[in-house]
């Protein structure tokens, strides 16, 4: 009986303090005062405060954001690696614009502008009826005047005319250690060797290096290639020439334009038929001078 009444008072001890603790805590949240109004609910993202001004700002302070309105980009040293050349073939730029293409075409194709209506029409046609007056061969200079005075003229009589043709003249130049007979031209804009004279000297010659080569009669062919600085020996005086090969052909070596030109070569002709060459070293300025010969037939 005992030990019931002490779990009894026990029990009745413990509700007695919960009951004073919870006594005691609402006492203490009444003697606090309560808000007026609701507290305003927070932003999710802070906002930043504005910054503090030190001092006061000048006159004519403008906020960046306004500076800036309109003004060029500055320029940045970073875009140097954009403007960098771009090396591009011209075959490879015509193939990526067509309208470039297409304009170099028009400038570089050659055209036959034609003229429209007649010139006849635009001339006075009174002019042209009208007869020649300061432009006229004189009487005593005509033609048909000069030839009665001579009619009976022959040559040897103080009365001269052409031949129907003249031989052509040639030099003998020493190449190595062979002679070697020169065809001289001064219509041909080349120094031609024969194929068959290359061989026979030995001389070497660049095959890679060719030209088109265009006959009296208009026919067309290719050279063969290019020696280049072949020893030309004509007495005392050296000249060094570029000779292109070509394929059997009517001589063995034709000396055109360039061999006049090095040599600063001085033709004389006689009446006779006889010629005289006078050519000057460019590298020892020795002069010389020398009768040519007829031409002679091919030896290689």
């Amino acid at each position: 009986m005992e030990t019931r009444r002490s779990a009894n008072d026990q029990s009745k001890s413990v509700k007695e303090r919960t009951n004073t603790k919870a006594d005691s805590s609402n006492n203490d949240i009444s003697q606090y005062p309560q808000p007026a109004q609701t507290v305003p609910k927070q932003p999710e993202f802070p906002v930043k405060p504005p910054k503090p001004i030190i001092g006061t700002l000048p006159k004519n302070y403008v906020p960046p954001q306004e500076q800036t309105l309109g003004a060029p980009p500055k320029d940045d040293n970073r875009n140097y690696r954009y403007r960098s050349p771009v090396v591009v073939d011209q075959q490879d730029l015509m193939a990526a614009a067509p309208e470039y293409r297409q304009r170099f075409k028009e400038l570089c194709t050659g055209r036959h502008i034609g003229l429209e209506g007649s010139l006849l029409e635009e001339v006075n046609t009174t002019y042209l009826l009208q007869p020649l007056q300061h432009t006229a061969v004189p009487r005593h200079l005509s033609a048909d005047i000069f030839f009665n005075d001579f009619a009976d003229a022959k040559e040897g009589d103080g009365f001269y005319v052409a031949k129907d043709s003249a031989s052509l003249r040639g030099l003998n130049a020493t190449i190595g250690e062979r002679v070697v007979h020169c065809v001289t031209d001064s219509g041909c804009s080349i120094v031609a060797m024969s194929d068959a004279t290359c061989n026979a000297l030995g001389i070497a010659f660049d095959p890679t290096k060719r030209i088109g080569l265009q006959s009296a009669n208009g026919r067309t062919d290719w050279s063969l290639g290019l020696a280049k600085d072949v020893p030309f020996r004509f007495g005392e005086v050296l000249a060094f020439l570029q000779a292109h090969i070509v394929d059997s052909p009517a001589y063995d070596i034709l000396i055109g334009r360039p061999f006049e030109v090095l040599m600063q070569a001085n033709v004389q002709n006689f009446a006779s038929g006889d010629q005289h060459i006078t050519l000057t070293d460019p590298n020892s300025y020795k002069s010389i001078t020398f009768p040519t010969i007829p031409r002679e037939p091919p030896r290689f």
